[in-house]
């Protein structure tokens, strides 16, 4: 028996059987499915982008999906024009490119730990208006693939945005100059007259003994008549 000839032919049996193993493995075997990213979304979804810079939140949940990164298009319209933008700390890196009435944000995560999700700000983008009218944001692909997508309608207004100390006050009796005169006035009285009343009080009850002294006198004058008479 030739031993060199059956090692030979047993070395070429298992060298066919674990080609056709790594065959199945890789045609049949289906590779862990990845989730997709549950939403993308702009914050506030409704507004008003002013004649100065006006602030749009970009945010994204990963759901159970591990957020490396997104890429996303936005499309608007109106007479809305793009600023400039800030990425949020989540983003290693971060980019937005202007196109005629697109814009595209890149944000990419390194610094995580493998398998880590997140939901929350990747972006904010801000925005001017150059005339009066409406505009329509809307997510046009993202990537990773993400469930849902939600844009925004904004009103454009030429304005100058308000600031925290420019809020118009609610409308009432008492929101003007006149007003607030008139209530101090009012207070004021009512301040003289609690002060007076106390002193008519005081002087209300002291013409009250006075007038039971008195009596009392007249009462003591009239016995001692009426003694002086019996005796």
């Amino acid at each position: 028996m030739d031993c060199r000839k059956m090692l030979k032919k047993g070395l070429t049996s298992v060298s066919l059987l674990t080609l056709a193993f790594f065959l199945v493995s890789v045609c049949f075997v289906p590779a862990p499915a990845q989730a997709n990213y549950t939403s993308v979304t702009l914050s506030p979804a409704t507004g008003t982008i002013y004649g100065t810079s006006t602030a749009i939140g970009v945010y994204v949940n990963s759901g159970s999906d591990e957020f490396a990164g997104v890429d996303i298009n936005i499309a608007f319209t109106g007479s809305a024009s793009y600023l400039n933008a800030t990425g949020a700390s989540r983003c290693t890196s971060f980019n937005v490119t202007e196109g005629t009435g697109t814009i595209n944000v890149e944000c990419l995560s390194l610094n995580h730990d493998p398998g880590e999700t997140y939901s929350g700000l990747v972006g904010t983008l801000y925005f001017k208006s150059t005339a009066e009218g409406t505009s329509v944001f809307t997510i046009t692909s993202v990537d990773p693939e993400t469930v849902t997508t939600t844009g925004g309608t904004y009103t454009l207004s030429i304005s100058t945005a308000p600031t925290d100390g420019e809020d118009l006050p609610d409308s009432g009796l008492f929101d003007d100059s006149l007003g607030r005169i008139v209530l101090g006035s009012i207070f004021l009285i009512i301040g003289i007259l609690c002060n007076k009343i106390p002193d008519r009080e005081y002087n209300l009850l002291g013409k009250v003994n006075e007038m039971k002294e008195r009596r009392k006198e007249e009462n003591l004058e009239k016995r001692r008549e009426r003694w002086e008479k019996k005796f």
